[in-house]
């Protein structure tokens, strides 16, 4: 599992950058947790109850073979339970809705409703 823009597709690595820009700049203080895996560390995440999925797009995605996904935490949340994510938005530390909306400006896939809800998972949308 790995923490580097490098494991990221190209396409998706200025997205990424450009998000952990922006949410520097508005004082987030981003800490990058997660970018590339392979089928045995998204085995581990299955197992661990933190990912609902065998097709992650952690793992390595055609053309390239690189990650589609980063995950960031705002460094405020890390010391908290749960990260300081407590199911939604509203109930939750005030740095997730702030990434969150960065993100999906800049036209990213946030996790915030998936089944197992992941606020800080960012992955890339491919033009219809």
């Amino acid at each position: 599992m790995g923490k580097a823009l490098g494991e990221l597709a190209s396409y998706m690595q200025p997205l990424a950058q450009t998000l952990l820009d922006q949410a520097t700049e508005a004082g987030l203080d981003p800490v990058v947790e997660d970018t590339g895996r392979n089928d045995a560390e998204q085995e581990v995440k299955l197992a661990q109850g933190v990912s609902s999925t065998k097709r992650s797009r952690h793992l390595p995605q055609p053309p390239e073979g690189k990650s589609e996904a980063i995950d960031i935490v705002p460094r405020a949340c890390i010391p908290l339970k749960y990260w300081g994510w407590n199911g939604t938005r509203e109930n939750s530390h005030p740095h997730w809705g702030q990434l969150i909306d960065i993100g999906t400006k800049l036209g990213l896939h946030n996790g915030e409703f998936f089944s197992i809800p992941d606020p800080g998972h960012f992955q890339y949308v491919h033009p219809a």
